[in-house]
């Protein structure tokens, strides 16, 4: 709600002061509105693929949300993953966040060659990196649960198990990432 609050009071501030000023974009701003039906239909076709995305994405979290309540008192294993799995989007974050800003330093100069070479290059890079701290996550998985002092055996068990998941599905998570800051 915060957010939304704040979104709306930013929106204000940039229209008043905008028609205070009379800056020349709001001349006429709100007449004439209208979008083309080919502009419509060609951001709709680029666009459709990134909301499938995030579809997939929302019921993949309600999918993970009912499994974890089939099981019983999973909410400490859950705590432990999910603070590996914020690290764990730190990196992805940060790695698709780089390689949009390199691809679109490279559009942004019409060199499309080049970004379609550094497209397929920091994917690869991506992959090969996720690869590697998966595999660490996945070695570091018996230990991790360790350091949290009141979980349940059973339930480090359990934060074990889900971490190994995190580790090795991590290369697609990252193919994912890199893939929609490209788009």
């Amino acid at each position: 709600i915060a957010t939304i609050i704040s979104r709306i009071l930013e929106m204000s501030f940039l229209i008043t002061i905008s028609h205070i000023k009379k800056m020349p974009f709001c001349h006429r701003a709100y007449f004439n509105f209208r979008i083309e039906k080919e502009l419509f239909i060609n951001i709709s076709k680029k666009t459709a693929i990134l909301f499938i995305n995030e579809v997939g994405w929302s019921l993949g979290m309600i999918l993970q949300s009912m499994a974890y309540s089939q099981r019983d008192s999973v909410l400490s294993a859950i705590s432990v993953v999910s603070t590996v799995n914020n690290v764990i989007q730190i990196l992805i974050n940060s790695l698709s966040i780089g390689i949009g800003v390199m691809i679109g330093s490279s559009l942004g100069q019409e060199k499309y060659e080049k970004a379609k070479y550094e497209a397929k290059n920091l994917n690869l890079l991506g992959l090969y990196s996720a690869l590697v701290v998966g595999l660490i996550f996945v070695g570091l998985s018996p230990f991790i649960p360790q350091l949290f002092n009141k979980v349940d055996p059973a339930q480090k068990e359990l934060a074990t198990l889900l971490i190994i998941i995190l580790g090795s599905l991590l290369f697609g998570r990252t193919l994912c990432a890199s893939i929609y800051f490209i788009l």
